[in-house]
């Protein structure tokens, strides 16, 4: 029982220390794994992950590279400055989240997203209308820059 338990702990603290440094360029990644678990990314800062219990610890890496990302796609449709305009307003918003716990700040950021989401819904008869094309993405951009943000389970 002794040499089990003893084989188990080595194989933790070896899976704790193996490849933390390896290097992954975030800049092109969408979805990274960090040895256990995986994370979206957003301009090139690891966003929500999951939340596994991991006896052993594998090398990160990236599991979908980006050559375009959906934040560039965003820049074609909506223009560079209104894209700007919506980060800075998330970032505002995460900054008040920030001395907030983990589940108080994933109930604050989802409060957001339903009401955009209620913003959509209000307008969705009007989806098909080329008038309403530059609305909807601006709410599809805004709800994506905040899920990038919340850990879903």
């Amino acid at each position: 029982m002794k040499k089990i338990i003893a084989i188990l702990f080595t194989s933790i603290l070896l899976g704790m220390s193996m490849n933390v440094s390896a290097k992954v360029d975030l800049k092109t990644c969408s979805v990274y794994y960090d040895g256990c678990n995986e994370c979206s990314v957003f301009q090139g800062k690891i966003g929500g992950c999951t939340e596994r219990m991991c006896i052993h610890q594998d090398t990160p890496k990236c599991l979908q590279k980006n050559t375009e990302t959906r934040q560039d796609m965003f820049k074609k449709v909506l223009g560079e400055k209104s894209v700007e305009k919506i980060d800075n307003f998330v970032e505002k918003v995460l900054k008040k989240t920030e001395k907030m716990e983990h589940i108080q700040k994933e109930r604050y950021l989802i409060k957001y997203v339903q009401k955009v989401e209620e913003l959509r819904n209000k307008h969705i008869d009007k989806i098909e209308n080329k008038k309403y094309k530059i609305y909807f993405m601006t709410l599809d951009y805004i709800t994506y820059a905040f899920e990038q943000h919340i850990a879903y389970e």
